[in-house]
């Protein structure tokens, strides 16, 4: 019975699968899914902690899995409860005792990279982003020539939302996420800002928050990590909302802003944390317990709108963390007992 169900649940995923592969060499974060899935399927149909099927397929389903890819930024090991990490994550920690924890998954040392493999199924190097990041002015991007996730499952029939942080490109519209296989997005360009002002100042200044291509003026003031959160909790009520005969199952890539520099957060969670004495420390504690209650919602939305038991869940860091004292004090993550962190390979 569990061979019968394994070879069913490949086939399902396995035409979504090559089409998102196409002719690409050295594909890496989607063979990690490909697996993922089979796997799952074979083990009671369970999934979770940086990849997760929840709970049972519904075989009677003829729709592919929804997706929910959650990156954290310069998130770092010993930041995760489970990790022995001094930070409460209940809801992460619960997500990964349930499914797989995948402890020798490698991310790039840097965002750019990162993120274009993840956009791309392919090493940085085969298009020149290994190198660092991409800095607001650099009339730079991932190549045009390059295929992205979302356009494949969008091919595949997914409806594709893009919420938080792009940072491949945004020199000419063409590099922007709505034209890189998107339906909608919300979020930034850029590698950093302000997180309530949403004010770039990493080289220049200026407003950088946007609603698909338009300037989201309205979030000013507000929290990053409550907007992304309210834009996926309207992604999934819109999706209840269609008629089931003709919706389009979802992937929704979650780019959450958290932990990365400035380390600001609403009083009330950094209080959650005063146990640390290390300012810094203390912040960014209060930052992933913001960001652990984000996942939590997000994931209990899916719940209520019953499609949580057909969804693939993926929770991951771009790179590792920048520790307590680095960058002007604006570092806070531990890596331990990890060496190194942000922008080295080891």
């Amino acid at each position: 019975v569990k061979l019968r169900k394994l070879v069913v649940q490949c086939a399902r995923i396995n035409t979504i699968m090559r089409m998102m592969i196409g002719h690409h060499h050295n594909v890496v974060f989607v063979v990690v899914v490909y697996t993922i899935l089979c796997v799952l399927s074979f083990h009671h149909d369970v999934g979770v902690g940086v990849g997760v099927l929840a709970d049972k397929q519904s075989s009677s389903s003829p729709t592919p899995p929804h997706i929910l890819f959650v990156l954290a930024d310069d998130y770092g090991w010993g930041d995760i409860g489970y990790h022995n990490s001094e930070i409460p994550t209940p809801h992460l920690d619960s997500l990964a005792a349930s499914g797989i924890k995948l402890e020798n998954y490698y991310v790039q040392p840097v965002c750019t990279p990162s993120r274009a493999s993840i956009m791309t199924g392919r090493y940085p190097i085969r298009y020149g982003l290994q190198h660092g990041v991409i800095q607001a002015p650099q009339p730079s991007g991932l190549h045009l020539n390059e295929t992205t996730l979302p356009t494949k499952l969008k091919e595949a029939g997914y409806a594709t939302h893009a919420i938080g942080k792009w940072h491949l490109g945004f020199f000419k519209w063409d590099y922007t996420p709505t034209y890189r296989g998107f339906d909608t997005h919300v979020g930034y360009y850029a590698g950093g800002e302000d997180y309530f002002s949403h004010e770039a100042s990493w080289v220049y200044t200026g407003f950088d928050f946007r609603n698909n291509t338009k300037s989201l003026w309205p979030a000013r003031g507000e929290y990053s990590s409550q907007v992304f959160e309210t834009e996926a909790l309207r992604v999934v009520s819109r999706y209840e909302k269609e008629d089931p005969a003709t919706r389009k199952p979802l992937f929704i890539y979650l780019a959450m802003q958290t932990c990365h520099d400035p380390l600001e957060v609403p009083p009330q969670f950094e209080e959650k944390c005063d146990f640390i004495q290390d300012e810094s420390r203390r912040k960014f504690c209060g930052m992933t317990v913001n960001l652990d209650l984000t996942v939590q919602n997000v994931t209990n939305a899916f719940k209520q709108a019953g499609i949580w038991n057909d969804t693939l869940f993926i929770f991951s860091t771009d790179n590792g963390g920048w520790p307590v004292g680095a960058s002007n004090g604006q570092g806070g993550a531990s890596n331990w007992p990890l060496r190194g962190g942000k922008f080295t390979l080891w």
